[in-house]
């Protein structure tokens, strides 16, 4: 949206790969996940629910190095740290 709206669409190239990818996720990935987070609300408890913002961005590095091969950094390590300790370097005091 932001590159359309700067008038950059020209340079916007969807392959038919990446078109599929995009209806994939936006369809199936969202109604997934809407889907797994409301059955999830309906069985345990909202506490635990909420932990998901933890924990998911850390499964998602940790798949990516295993299933993707893709570099596992320090900042990957310092970041997840930084997150599950509640410490927010951006956070004003």
């Amino acid at each position: 949206m932001v590159a359309l709206a700067i008038g950059e669409g020209s340079r916007l190239a969807f392959s038919p790969r990446s078109t599929m990818a995009l209806v994939y996720l936006t369809f199936v990935g969202a109604i997934g996940g809407f889907s797994a987070y409301a059955y999830a609300l309906k069985h345990l408890p909202v506490a635990t629910v909420s932990l998901y913002g933890y924990v998911n961005p850390s499964i998602t590095v940790v798949l990516g190095t295993l299933v993707l091969q893709e570099p596992l950094q320090r900042s990957d390590g310092r970041g997840g740290s930084d997150r599950t300790s509640g410490n927010d370097p951006g956070q004003a005091e």
